[in-house]
């Protein structure tokens, strides 16, 4: 009796145990790619702005000054983040 006791609980813990499947641990991004995506989409935000400049008859920073200024505004949000002011409107 003891021993067909010992044979039910193992048998649940082994259909739990199968049925319960950890999960994976998330992998940390490649700092390389999530870089290069960075660069791709500054790019693109670089190519709309110069396109808008261009539309309304104005003249473009050049890319390296357009960096530098998101940079800055990067930086700024950071500061209003660290000091818990969101852009939200609480």
């Amino acid at each position: 009796m003891l021993i067909a006791l010992f044979f039910v609980v193992i048998g649940f813990y082994l259909i739990r145990k199968s049925l319960v499947k950890k999960e994976k641990p998330v992998q940390p991004a490649n700092k390389y790619i999530v870089i290069h995506e960075q660069k791709i989409k500054d790019d693109s935000e670089y190519q709309d702005y110069f396109e808008w400049c261009k539309m309304k008859g104005e003249i473009a920073v050049e890319k390296e000054g357009y960096d530098e200024h998101r940079m800055k505004e990067y930086m700024m949000y950071k500061k209003l983040m660290k000091y818990g002011i969101s852009g939200s409107g609480k």
